[in-house]
């Protein structure tokens, strides 16, 4: 599949020119803008190194290709959700741990990252790791006998609690260097809030014929004892290991005095816009309503996105192991109790019983959910640090369906296939709403429509095995493995049909046409990319040189100033409608250049054209008689 726009071709060949230059400080694109002509790279500034770098690595080791440069994402989703398995079979059993491997894989946002190379598959999985390697910490080695919880790192040793401290900082130093300063506030606000509420119990109780009470009780835990259980982190040397490993490039690349293709230095572009600027909404672009994750999650999560709502509310009444206490009040406590070993002179944490880690990893979804809920910029991407959060759980409410039954499950699976059925008939019925001079591809409809209906079908076995053989832990089974497969095939249509039409549709016209330009290029004519928007990166990776991006009206003065004695010829790479509408319009208005189509893919106001504009020759002055 040819590389993604926009997010995906950035990185990548910025990558691409890091390994063909060998400049390993600063991302680069090999673009010229309308201001620097003399330029043949042009700094990108948005991101850390870090994506850069994985790429970089990549291209370098296995050559420059697609798959090469999705590789480092690949192994990060696959190593995430063994992650995710290993703490869930760890903490609640070996199919619960299965079951929430299986939800995390199958997640389309999981696929979306796992697939493209972005920041977001290595940012999860540094922030996963740091968030285990800190629950692990804080629950020590030992617990209690009311239900007995065992450690993920089931070796003891002298330096146990060191190397869990390192994991912690080296996590989120990779973290920070992966997506910036939101690589270690992620982590520090799931553990200031989990231990804000570290004494915080909650009881759920049956009414009698009232339905369901929620009673709080509890109070905070002191400053001294929360400032203690920090301690265990090393905050001091902690913070000096990250500043370490975080701070020589940072100190590096401040000290660059190049601005980027919008005359912004490295700290206008990184540091205010990207970081300040996005949450406070300066990015008017991204900004979007405050309930907008709630849709973002749902089908980002889909189908188990359906189930989280009863999963979290019943997560807190279900045991690590079966066990039948046959009460209707379940109380829930979050205490800790500090011991000081003797041999070891180190401080551990032991948890009282299997709540504790059900708690933490509610914690961990909401606060990262509603911290980017508050933010004025919103993108689907921006909340899958908290999927794994929710796929342990839903994983545990899985797994405690099969044993147990309930209709809970019903009407999830019930919701997860009329959301189904809706995306069905939209898929029937969207084709007759867009403009008649836009059609919708016929190959694409069908594509969507294969997708959208193996999503239902999914769905709808699943509902029909929760309601026909619910009573049977073979049927409930037989339901999850109807979703799981559901998404398997979507998989295996969207990564054929699906990634077929939109490479042949989508993605290929203008790439082709910035490909068709490389040979005039490599002769010295002028390549321009005119009003392309968005932008599209990708044409950078595939053209292989540097092309002058520019926006501007009207185009004909500026391409003037192109000519020149040794070079009558520009090329010009343009959406057909743009040429259509506005460069034609231009050229019919004037004798002295000439127009000509190379290559065009598409309609005419649809596709994309590769134009070759020449300058006419000069006519000598006629002499008076």
């Amino acid at each position: 599949m040819p590389l993604f726009d926009l997010d995906e071709a950035l990185y990548v060949s910025c990558s691409k020119q890091m390994v063909l230059s060998g400049d390993i400080v600063t991302p680069r694109l090999n673009s010229r803008p309308p201001g620097r002509l003399s330029s043949t790279v042009v700094p990108f500034f948005e991101k850390p190194i870090l994506v850069y770098w994985a790429c970089a690595a990549s291209l370098r080791l296995f050559g420059v290709s697609e798959g090469a440069a999705r590789l480092p994402v690949a192994l990060a989703a696959l190593l995430t959700t063994g992650l995710i398995a290993y703490a869930g079979s760890r903490w609640f059993g070996r199919r619960a741990g299965l079951l929430a491997g299986v939800v995390y894989a199958t997640a389309p946002m999981t696929l979306i990252d796992a697939r493209q190379m972005t920041t977001d598959g290595l940012l999860v999985l540094w922030f996963t790791v740091a968030l285990l390697a800190f629950f692990e910490l804080q629950s020590g080695v030992r617990t209690s006998n009311k239900s007995p919880v065992p450690p993920l790192l089931p070796l003891h040793f002298p330096g146990r609690s060191l190397l869990l401290t390192s994991v912690f900082w080296v996590a989120c130093a990779l973290a920070v260097l992966t997506k910036g300063a939101v690589g270690l506030l992620l982590p520090a606000l799931v553990i200031l809030a989990f231990l804000a509420f570290s004494r915080f119990s909650i009881a759920l109780q049956w009414g009698n014929g009232l339905g369901l009470h929620l009673q709080m009780s509890g109070a905070l835990k002191s400053i001294a004892a929360g400032i203690g259980r920090i301690r265990l982190l090393r905050p001091v040397i902690g913070l000096l290991l990250l500043m370490i490993l975080v701070a020589p490039w940072h100190m590096v690349i401040a000290r660059t005095r190049e601005r980027d293709a919008e005359s912004r230095t490295w700290a206008q572009e990184y540091l205010i816009r990207q970081h300040v600027g996005r949450f406070k909404g300066l990015d008017t672009v991204h900004n979007a309503p405050l309930p907008t994750y709630f849709v973002y999650f749902l089908f980002g999560f889909f189908p188990w996105s359906c189930f989280v709502p009863i999963a979290f509310r019943r997560v807190p009444s279900m045991p690590c192991e079966p066990q039948a206490d046959g009460q209707n009040q379940i109380a829930l406590s979050l205490e800790f109790t500090s011991n000081q070993e003797e041999n070891a002179g180190s401080q551990h944490i032991a948890l009282r019983d299997c709540a504790a880690i059900q708690n933490f990893l509610l914690i961990w979804f909401w606060t990262i959910f509603l911290f980017f809920t508050i933010g004025a910029a919103k993108l689907p991407t921006y909340i899958v640090p908290c999927y794994p959060a929710a796929a342990l759980l839903t994983g545990l409410w899985l797994d405690k369906m099969i044993r147990e039954g309930g209709k809970a499950v019903r009407w999830g699976a019930l919701a997860a296939a009329l959301i189904a059925g809706i995306l069905v008939l939209a898929t029937f019925v969207a084709p007759h709403f867009v403009p008649k001079n836009r059609p919708v591809p016929a190959e694409m409809a069908q594509a969507l429509l294969h997708i959208t209906i193996l999503l239902f079908v999914g769905c709808a076995g699943a509902w029909a095995s929760f309601r026909w053989r619910g009573n049977l832990a073979q049927g409930r089974m037989l339901g999850i493995t109807f979703l799981a497969a559901a998404m398997m095939g979507l998989i295996a249509v969207g990564t054929s049909e699906g990634y077929s039409v939109a490479s042949k549709l989508v993605l290929g016209p203008y790439q082709h046409m910035a490909a068709a330009a490389s040979d005039d290029a490599k002769v010295g004519i002028p390549i321009v990319y005119y009003h392309i928007v968005p932008r599209r990166p990708s044409m950078l990776y595939y053209g292989g040189y540097s092309p002058i991006e520019t926006k501007v009206e009207p185009l004909l003065p500026f391409l003037r100033t192109l000519f020149s004695r040794s070079n009558s010829k520009v090329d010009v790479v343009t959406a057909g409608d743009i040429y259509a509408s506005k460069l034609q319009t231009e050229l019919n208005a004037v004798t002295d250049i000439r127009a000509s189509v190379l290559a065009r893919e598409g309609t005419e106001r649809g596709g994309w054209v590769l134009l070759r504009l020449q300058r006419a020759p000069s006519t000598p002055p006629q002499s008076n008689p």
